[in-house]
């Protein structure tokens, strides 16, 4: 009887995360702006106090292979202007249709070098790699891909 208990909680927890849409979680653009690994243990996000960005921007272009240097162009001219970044987590779940990634959210403030504040919710995705616990963070800021 427990384990029939068991199997029906089981099924609704997996019916509930399996019944999400695709369109609830658009495919994005995605620019590693992370040079350390961050890592996600007991499902719970870490976020170590490092300067965020990183001197090698990669660019991911949603698997079609395309041209994005205008992208990591702009990236990089915005990294010399920061003298701090803050980021606070404020969620995080996995996103039920992509494998090993995380989805969350944080409280996020450039601080200029000539003093000016940016502030505000930014979104983005952690991705574990294969026979590794370390995850990458990345910023899914940029501009939506489409089909």
């Amino acid at each position: 009887m427990q384990n029939i208990a068991i199997c029906t909680a089981l099924l609704c927890l997996l019916s509930s995360v399996s019944s999400r849409s695709l369109e609830d979680h658009p495919r994005y653009t995605a620019a590693q702006l992370t040079d350390e690994y961050k890592h996600i243990l007991d499902g719970r996000i870490k976020l170590e106090d490092s300067h965020v960005i990183s001197r090698d921007i990669t660019v991911d272009d949603c698997g079609k292979r395309g041209d994005y240097e205008y992208l990591s162009d702009k990236l990089e001219a915005l990294i010399p202007n920061l003298s701090h970044v803050d980021l606070s987590l404020k969620f995080a779940y996995p996103v039920p249709f992509t494998n090993h990634t995380i989805q969350f959210s944080v409280d996020e403030v450039l601080t200029h070098l000539n003093g000016e504040k940016e502030s505000g919710e930014k979104v983005y995705f952690a991705r574990m790699y294969n026979e590794s616990d370390e995850y990458k963070i990345y910023d899914i800021r940029a501009v939506p891909c489409y089909p």
